[in-house]
């Protein structure tokens, strides 16, 4: 039989080694064709080729030899099988066939050839008369699959009972036992532990920070590194799982709490760190802030790209900035413990600059509470009066200290700007040409010159005045070097003021005003669209839309543009009978009340104020995507918990899910998994980009505002109605 690669066909070479190893042990043998017969025999076979067994090592009994036999007629099909030919059924042959060693395998292929008549085996197995060696073709490596990083959840007691039923130890081959588990639960993670006794001992350890070697205590005492088979319970913040699950609770505005509870309705652990969660995620925390700062550099870098440059060098920048705190207010009380304000680029849309401010610490309330304490015990042991306790001496890491601002609620915002102007100012060489704020923020004074100082330098010839004729107030801590800036409103916040104090006419008696809430919200909706639409546009276009939207409430169509409904029916009667409009001369007192609001926020400086592209919009978005981490109704002040998971939402919002968690773990040490993380990150990435793109579109935008508009139409006929039938919840 010819078993070369011609002959061979489509059979691998991994399969034609396997037959060329059977083939030389069964020559080995040195089987006779007289020993070949039908007839079964059980005269003492031939040593069998295998290294496990003795050359002198008999099989005298029956037993053994009926196990023997079924044996070798299932192992004659396999090759049968494997050389395409039709098997022997029943073959009682004594020729043993034993499986190759890896070790026996040939370095050379075996091309034999041979006549059928002189075969003497009831397969075709290639004899021996010609022998050529060929070179072993190398076979094509396979790809090396990539390691399945995923974790599972298994019940532990299930686990045990699977491996009991199904395995045994690899070296004494005996039956394994639960006592010979071992379960080594720190927080989320769970390692296991195999001991065999005077056998065996083994482990499946969970993953731990790149920062430690395999089966090693700890990281932090060179003394206490100990080399050991089997697994050790490492520090807390040394296994991945746990880092990995802090990280989760911090996008999910949760902490403890809520490790606890999904530690306990999935049976894992009951309260998972409970005594180190604030410790670990303060370490955390020292990491995403530095990472947070390197990706405000980045954003700034980018700005100043786009931005021209003064004489000197410095870059011209157009910002808009906006603060915030982290607890809610009724409106009436402001005293909030901490807050953040952000200046974000005009042009790339990017953060690029981010101050938290806290007024509190745990640790230094703690040393302060025992160092008033210790007074007190000692005044009533000296029987005096207890002085003031002294400073506090921050005796712990000035990076976990959170507490940095000693003021009000109130001047959160405007330190919150002046530390970021500062800082980009003299620590990027920038100057902000043009700012976009609120109208009641309390930057504007501070973000000033100081008035004594700019005159002595002579950058101010006279005292500047207010818009009343009165002197402006000296409490500007600008630099002197810094120029003086634009200050522009901003739309949404301006059109924001100018309807409350519509609503506000709306809401008062009817001796003082007749102004409905339906005018209100006209009002509020046109004036809206007027600012947006136009605000592109030259000023005097600008300046008509917005005050054609007054004289079209009341009944004056002259300057309305295409977007009024009377003009589109002017020739139709029947439709025009649909419309409502107030009338200047009946409804005179409403006239006047409305015009004085239009004075006031329409004028043209205030006009001029809002008449550009730009808005804080941004800064309002990124406001709410912090309260996703830092929930309103939670206090992380008290740690750096609160600096950390401001800076995260930065970088998020930045760079992405992925890149920022890709770097985040490797800062930590922790492998990142791209099967399931990354696609898990990629896919919130997506998300994000495709609301971003789906919700710019004019018909989508459109859409929402008639839907918008559609809802409050209905919700202000069933108040209406609930009043009529006295459903109406009276204030007071």
């Amino acid at each position: 039989m010819d078993v070369s690669q011609a002959a061979t066909g489509t059979r691998t070479s991994e399969e034609v080694r396997l037959l060329n190893s059977v083939h030389s042990r069964n020559s080995a043998n040195k089987t006779t064709p007289a020993t070949n017969t039908n007839t079964p025999s059980y005269s003492q076979p031939p040593t069998r080729a295998r290294k496990s067994y003795s050359t002198s090592r008999k099989y005298n009994s029956n037993k053994r030899k009926g196990t023997q036999i079924t044996v070798e007629t299932v192992e004659d099909e396999t090759v049968t099988r494997l050389l395409g030919t039709t098997p022997v059924v029943g073959g009682t042959h004594k020729d043993p066939v034993v499986s190759p060693s890896s070790r026996d395998t040939p370095n050379v292929l075996e091309t034999e050839s041979t006549s059928p008549d002189d075969c003497s085996h009831h397969i075709c197995l290639p004899c021996s008369p010609t022998r050529e060696a060929t070179p072993i073709p190398e076979a094509t490596p396979s790809p090396v699959q990539e390691r399945d990083k995923s974790n599972v959840i298994l019940p532990w007691k299930g686990l045990l009972e699977f491996l009991c039923r199904n395995f045994c130890c690899r070296r004494c081959q005996k039956r394994i036992t639960e006592d010979q588990f071992e379960k080594l639960q720190v927080g989320f993670a769970t390692s296991v532990n195999y001991f065999c006794p005077g056998c065996n001992v083994d482990a499946l350890q969970a993953e731990t920070r790149e920062t430690l070697a395999p089966n090693k205590q700890t990281n932090r005492d060179s003394t206490k590194v100990l080399k050991n088979r089997y697994a050790i319970n490492h520090a807390v913040d040394d296994y991945a799982l746990n880092l990995k699950m802090i990280l989760s609770m911090q996008q999910l505005g949760s902490g403890a709490a809520g490790g606890a509870v999904i530690g306990g309705m999935l049976s894992v652990c009951a309260a998972p760190m409970t005594n180190c969660w604030t410790d670990v995620e303060g370490e955390i925390g020292k990491a995403e802030v530095v990472l947070g700062k390197d990706i405000l550099v980045t954003n700034i870098e980018n700005e100043k790209s786009l931005s021209e440059k003064d004489l000197l060098g410095r870059s011209k920048l157009a910002t808009n900035m906006d603060g915030a705190w982290n607890n809610r207010g009724s409106g009436k009380s402001y005293n909030s413990d901490s807050g953040h304000h952000l200046i974000v680029g005009n042009r790339t849309k990017k953060v690029i600059a981010c101050h938290y401010m806290s007024r509190r610490c745990a640790k230094c309330e703690l040393q302060a509470k025992l160092a008033k304490l210790a007074a007190e015990e000692e005044a009533k042991l000296t029987q005096t009066v207890p002085d003031l306790p002294p400073p506090v001496v921050k005796n712990h890491d000035e990076d976990l200290c959170p507490r940095n601002y000693d003021g009000s609620s109130k001047g959160m915002e405007s330190n919150g700007s002046f530390e970021n102007v500062i800082e980009l100012h003299t620590k990027h060489n920038c100057v902000l040409e043009i700012i976009v704020m609120d109208d009641d923020s309390s930057s504007e004074n501070i973000l000033q010159w100081e008035i004594k100082a700019a005159m002595h330098e002579e950058l101010l010839t006279t005292w500047p005045l207010t818009a009343a004729g009165k002197k402006r107030s000296n409490k500007g801590k600008l630099p002197l070097s810094h120029p003086p800036w634009t200050k522009l409103s901003d739309h949404n916040h301006r059109m924001r003021c100018l309807a409350g104090k519509c609503y506000k006419l709306a809401k008062a008696k009817i001796e003082i005003s007749k102004v409905t809430t339906a005018d209100a919200e006209r009002l509020k909706r046109n004036v809206c669209y007027a600012v947006h639409q136009y605000k592109s546009e030259d000023f005097p276009t600008f300046k008509k839309s917005v005050w054609a939207v007054l004289h079209h409430h009341f009944g004056s169509h002259d300057t309305c543009g295409e977007w009024c409904p009377w003009l589109k029916n002017k020739d139709k009667p029947e439709e025009l009978k649909k419309l409502f409009y107030r009338c200047k001369d009946k409804d005179k007192a409403i006239y006047e009340q409305i015009l004085e609001v239009w004075n006031t926020y329409c004028s043209d400086k205030a006009l001029h104020d809002i008449h550009h592209e730009w808005h804080t919009n941004k800064c309002e978005s990124m406001n709410k995507f912090i309260t996703k981490f830092i929930n309103k109704s939670t206090h992380l002040c008290r740690s750096i918990v609160g600096k950390a998971r401001t800076y995260l939402a930065v970088g998020l919002d930045s760079v992405g899910y992925e890149d920022y968690y890709r770097t985040l773990f490797g800062v930590l040490g922790i492998d990142y998994d791209e099967r399931i993380c990354g696609v898990s990150h990629r896919r919130l990435d997506k998300r994000k980009i495709w609301n971003k793109t789906y919700s710019n579109k004019l018909e989508v935008r459109r859409a929402r505002c008639l839907k918008r508009a559609l809802k409050i139409r209905e919700s202000i006929r069933k108040v209406l109605q609930d009043k009529k039938e006295g459903k109406r919840t009276q204030q007071g």
